[in-house]
């Protein structure tokens, strides 16, 4: 992450933890998710994309569901109650944005190993999904943080 992302991120933070969010909403946004079931949920991803690539995977992974970024965890959050709360938001805006990315080359990678391009779904793999997916899982730890999350 960038310099200028984790102070956006801070600023994001910030705004719900400001004098403004009371702990009857941080106790609502509790029951709306569990950063710690987002966090393992995408870092699976990892292993499941990595044993795609090694032509060792049982599941039948389609990419076209793969790229839709509201079906997970933090998608459901992001694309409903996220999104009632903080949309708009330059910080919320940015995560969601980078989770959608997130999405989108996770679901590159399986569309180009199923297409039997090894090469360029590893260079996809460790270079642009890597960072994202750096980037994203960094955020949920942050938020998983800020919102003092006993649940792993």
């Amino acid at each position: 992450m960038r310099e200028g992302e984790i102070m956006g991120l801070f600023s994001f933070l910030g705004s719900l933890f400001g004098s403004k969010v009371s702990s009857k909403v941080i106790e609502e946004i509790r029951r709306e998710i569990s950063f710690a079931e987002a966090i393992k949920a995408h870092t699976a991803w990892k292993s499941r994309l990595q044993t795609a690539l090694e032509g060792k995977s049982d599941e039948t992974l389609v990419p076209a569901h793969i790229c839709e970024d509201n079906r997970c965890v933090l998608g459901k959050w992001i694309h409903g109650a996220g999104t009632r709360r903080f949309g708009g938001d330059a910080s919320f805006e940015g995560l969601r944005s980078k989770h959608a990315r997130f999405h989108v080359h996770a679901a590159r990678v399986v569309e180009l190993t199923q297409a039997g391009e090894q090469e360029l779904a590893t260079m996809i793999f460790e270079n642009e999904y890597a960072k994202t997916s750096h980037e994203v899982i960094g955020m949920q730890v942050a938020l998983k943080k800020e919102f003092g999350e006993d649940r792993s």
